[in-house]
């Protein structure tokens, strides 16, 4: 396993790497319970390997590797960025972001973490933006004096649903009693998270408003086309109307991979859906549990 790592690693000569470190008096032994760290560990490699996608139009192939160290008072590890081209004539394309670059943009100084640490759970009024001459964005808060200047990657970044739901995730240890802190190093920068900014990452409140609608039912929705890439959206049919959802529940997912469930464009699913109405933005979709596929009659016939 070791050298299958060296080896696949190796093969991937865009790398960034990333310290990040849980401190707090539960670490005192410079042990982590599993049940904080493996979700938080799969949380930080989502975070990662959405934000690639989105700024890199899927044209890179990113993958994420840990390497661990323990410290009395603290967690500390290593997570390996690391891309690979889909495509060799985008080697030279302009608006491939490096590793480096992905990992800075979410959490490096003025990227996607500081953001939502400023702004997460303000009101909407409350928040202001303003474009600058180089075309970075100033936000301030109104009634204090947070500001800051983000880039326009780092701005959409802090919009997009799938990297914010990750990113609560990877803090949400700080919930837990005994721990403190969680610290991000990319290259040259350093960002602390502390449990009193915690809050500013849980979910509702992450978005730039507060104005948000939620609301979840029990549907049957039609399959267009599945999605199983991190952040993508199936395509379904509510009713007569097209809809992009996230599918939120995996072990639904890891069994149709698995091929363990099988079904194909057209079949039907009763779902429990759940749905973001945002007052100034489309309605978002998610489907958080998987309750049946249902097939047409002639399937059902021919697989009996």
């Amino acid at each position: 396993m070791e050298n299958k790592l060296h080896t696949s690693l190796s093969a991937l000569p865009d790398q960034s790497r990333l310290i990040v470190k849980y401190s707090g008096d539960a670490l005192t032994d410079g042990v982590m319970d599993i049940e904080d760290l493996a979700p938080a560990l799969s949380a930080l490699r989502r975070t990662i390997v959405i934000s690639a996608g989105a700024l890199n139009s899927a044209d890179t192939d990113p993958h994420v590797f840990i390497s661990a160290e323990t410290r009395a008072g603290s967690f500390e590890f290593i997570v390996i960025a690391a891309q690979a081209l889909t495509n060799m004539l985008l080697a030279n394309a302009d608006h491939i972001k490096s590793s480096v670059e992905v990992v800075k943009t979410v959490f490096g100084e003025g990227g996607v973490v500081e953001l939502i640490k400023m702004v997460g759970g303000k009101r909407d009024e409350d928040v202001h933006q303003a474009p600058l001459p180089d075309g970075d964005i100033a936000i301030n808060v109104s009634g204090s004096n947070n500001s800051i200047s983000v880039t326009k990657n780092v701005f959409v970044l802090s919009k997009n649903t799938a990297v914010r739901e990750a990113l609560w995730e990877a803090v949400e240890p700080l919930t837990k009693p005994g721990i403190a802190s969680v610290s991000f190093d990319p290259p040259d920068s350093h960002v602390d998270v502390s449990t009193n900014d915690a809050t500013s990452f849980r979910l509702p409140s992450v978005t730039l408003t507060n104005k948000d609608e939620f609301a979840k039912s029990s549907v049957i929705v039609t399959v267009i086309k599945p999605a199983f890439a991190e952040g993508r959206r199936w395509r379904l049919l509510l009713g007569d109307k097209p809809i992009g959802a996230l599918m939120e529940d995996k072990v639904f997912q890891s069994k149709v991979m698995r091929r363990e469930i099988l079904f194909g464009t057209g079949d039907k699913l009763r779902v429990e859906l759940a749905t973001r109405t945002h007052k100034k933005k489309e309605t978002e979709y998610f489907i958080e549990r998987v309750h049946e596929v249902i097939r047409p009659p002639e399937q059902l016939g021919m697989s009996g």
